[in-house]
């Protein structure tokens, strides 16, 4: 064995020890941050996420039995309405193009100046064609991929904790073209993630509003005004209160729906007991928007808006649940006749929606499956009588 000068090997155990270092400042320089809110789960979309679960599923039971998002998209419709009561107008669909594509699990929301942004990229490119796999997320939605992370379900391994994932702003959309779309989309105002997270996608352009919590505090409404005995409070933050009534929260929504104008909490606290005595006794009533221009005149019982109403606005039964009707409905609409019956509906032949409006579960004796859910008009697989029976 050769014995090295005393100086010499000094020498290189200081140039092994500086080579070590740099090494390991160049794996930490190019390791993925952890950091919740920065990097996130991308959705799974192994099925629908629905066909299995009960009209009355729980999320809890979603969770269990599916490993699509979209199995909570009822509850999460009611979410997007709900922060649209609190912050007006802040969220907006993403309507149809020919060039985007979508997944089953995609929530097809943004906040609108980049919901505006995006359909100015596509429309300038109509000869790309663009896969989103993921957009917007609800509390709701990110309840599942977080539960699913900790489960390591569903091959989801790392999920931010609801809340605080960069998906719940509005904001974020997550498309595995990021390098055919990068240089369109960022001229419009995205910021691209970078190798760290190289699908998503990140509006930081002018308009956008802050909406970290809201999608949380319109759960919060949501469920106090569905519970008035087990209140929780109305903070926006994600807490054990807030997470255990997720849980137990129907996946196809609560009976009532959004409630614009509706008062916050009176507890302070996500201790649901912490003011028992405050507690009301029944659900607030749904007060009934006002703005628009549009008016009830000669239009009640009508599922149409109302004439040149600006925001749409409507002078049907549903507008109260639905948190829409115009602001003279009750005026207008309380002492009017109601419009005659529509003529009746010939029996389907085929599976019905007959008692299933809503529910996020297959029509008995489907094959292939059809749905009597307002997702069925976008994803294209309605049952034949479902705009006649529930009326979308």
């Amino acid at each position: 064995m050769a014995i090295f000068p005393t100086a010499l090997t000094t020498a290189c155990r200081l140039l092994l020890l500086s080579s070590l270092l740099a090494l390991g400042s160049c794996v930490a320089a190019t390791a993925p941050p952890t950091e919740e809110g920065e990097v996130d789960a991308t959705e799974p979309d192994l099925d629908r996420g629905r066909a299995t679960l009960t009209a009355n599923a729980t999320v809890t039971e979603a969770i269990n039995a599916s490993c699509s998002t979209s199995s909570v998209q009822g509850l999460s419709e009611q979410i997007v309405a709900q922060m649209n009561c609190i912050s007006p107008n802040s969220m907006a669909a993403l309507p149809e193009r020919a060039n985007v594509s979508k997944s089953d699990a995609t929530f097809a929301y943004m906040q609108s100046p980049a919901r505006d942004a995006l359909v100015a990229a596509l429309d300038a490119n109509p000869s790309k064609h663009l896969g989103i796999n993921s957009m917007f997320r609800t509390v709701a939605q990110q309840f599942v991929l977080y539960e699913w992370s900790k489960k390591k379900k569903c091959g989801v391994a790392l999920a931010a904790k609801p809340g605080s994932s960069n998906h719940e702003s509005g904001l974020a959309l997550d498309t595995s073209q990021h390098a055919t779309w990068r240089t369109a989309l960022e001229s419009r105002g995205f910021k691209w993630f970078g190798s760290k997270d190289k699908v998503h996608f990140d509006y930081v352009g002018s308009g956008i509003a802050n909406l970290k919590g809201v999608d949380v505090k319109a759960f919060q409404m949501l469920w106090n005004v569905n519970h008035p005995q087990d209140k929780i409070a109305e903070d926006g933050q994600y807490g054990p209160a807030t997470a255990a009534r997720l849980a137990k929260s129907p996946a196809a929504g609560f009976a009532l729906g959004s409630t614009c104008g509706a008062p916050p909490a009176d507890s302070p606290s996500d201790n649901p007991n912490e003011n028992p005595s405050e507690l009301p006794e029944t659900a607030p009533e749904a007060p009934e928007p006002s703005g628009s221009t549009g008016s009830c005149a000669n239009h009640c019982g009508s599922a149409e808006p109302a004439p040149s109403s600006n925001p749409n606005c409507y002078c049907d039964t549903a507008c109260s649940s639905n948190g829409d009707c115009c602001a003279d409905f009750s005026a207008v609409c309380a002492a009017s006749t109601p419009p005659p019956p529509p003529p009746p509906t010939p029996a389907p032949s085929g599976p019905s929606c007959s008692g299933l409006c809503g529910s996020s579960a297959a029509a008995p004796g489907s094959d292939p499956a059809c749905y009597c859910d307002v997702s069925c008009v976008s994803l294209g697989d309605c049952c034949s009588d479902a705009v006649s029976i529930c009326g979308f």
